[in-house]
């Protein structure tokens, strides 16, 4: 798993930005909830193995092709070039899907996680870190408005840039 301060130097990389030039990509912000209350309970040490934990989960469900960085704190971002909304929707309900089946080995601890998408067009003119900021929001929202349904919170929100009306039929 990489880290923010490697996910800031690959993004401002003229290499990456020739990568991205002709194909959409897809950006995933995870969170885990209250993760906070691991920490609390069982120590920090405890706290890193779940996080690793939950990344390995992560990087076994994407394409070797993505990339998978802590962003922050308790915050998990995938990278997912040459991947549309759609079908960044089809592996976040692949990844819901594992983690509701995913038992961490510490007693008494059920965590939930909270996902956000936001995809990238090659046609717009957002920068790659304003979709990171909407990634980030939508996994947000996501979160506070199902602070109360643990099973909606381990589902995704989708968003992406808004399509024109200029579109041909």
């Amino acid at each position: 798993t990489f880290n923010r301060h490697f996910f800031s130097e690959y993004v401002d990389d003229d290499r990456y930005a020739e990568l991205l030039h002709d194909a959409p990509i897809s950006l995933v912000m995870v969170d885990i909830d209250d993760f906070y209350q691991v920490n609390d309970r069982f120590g920090h040490t405890e706290g890193d193995r779940v996080l690793q934990s939950v990344a390995e989960l992560i990087r076994r469900e994407v394409r070797k092709l993505d990339m998978v960085v802590r962003y922050g704190g308790d915050e998990i971002i995938i990278i997912m070039p040459e991947t549309n909304e759609g079908q960044a929707a089809t592996v976040m309900e692949r990844l819901r899907s594992k983690f509701e089946a995913w038992t961490p080995e510490l007693e008494g601890l059920n965590l939930s996680i909270s996902f956000g998408v936001a995809s990238w067009d090659p046609s717009e003119k957002e920068t790659l870190l304003e979709v990171v900021d909407k990634a980030d929001q939508f996994m947000y929202h996501r979160r506070q408005e199902q602070v109360h349904d643990r099973r909606a919170r381990k589902q995704a929100i989708i968003g992406g840039p808004q399509r024109g009306s200029g579109s041909e039929s």
